[in-house]
C-alpha cells in the first residue's frame, strides 16, 4: 500500500516533465551564450574593437559581423597606406643618394 502511495506521489504529468526539460534547456542555453559572449567580447577588445555586453545582446549578429569586416576592411587599407608610404620613403632616400 505504500509502495503504491508513493508511485502516485512521484507521478508528474508529462506536461511538466517536458516544461522543467525545456527549462534546464534554456538554462544551459543562456550559460553557453553567456559565455560565448564574454569571448567575442574578449577578442574583439584584443583588436581595438569595443563593444559593450547590452550591444552584444541587443544587436543583431550579421550588424556585429558588418562591423568586423568594416574594421578588417580599414585593417586593410591602413596596411596598403603604410605599406605606400614606406615604398615612397624608399624611393625618397635613393633619390637623395642616401640609400645604397
Amino acid at each position: 500500500m505504500v509502495a503504491e502511495m508513493n508511485r502516485k506521489v512521484e507521478r508528474v504529468p508529462e506536461w511538466v516533465s517536458t516544461l522543467e526539460n525545456l527549462l534546464s534547456a534554456i538554462e544551459i542555453y543562456r550559460d553557453i551564450e553567456e559565455q560565448a559572449m564574454t569571448k567575442i567580447r574578449t577578442i574583439l577588445k584584443e583588436k581595438g574593437i569595443t563593444i559593450s555586453v547590452e550591444e552584444m545582446k541587443n544587436t543583431d549578429v550579421d550588424h556585429i559581423r558588418e562591423r568586423l569586416n568594416q574594421t578588417r576592411e580599414e585593417r586593410k587599407m591602413r596596411e596598403q597606406l603604410e605599406q605606400a608610404e614606406r615604398e615612397r620613403a624608399l624611393e625618397r632616400e635613393e633619390e637623395r643618394g642616401c640609400r645604397r
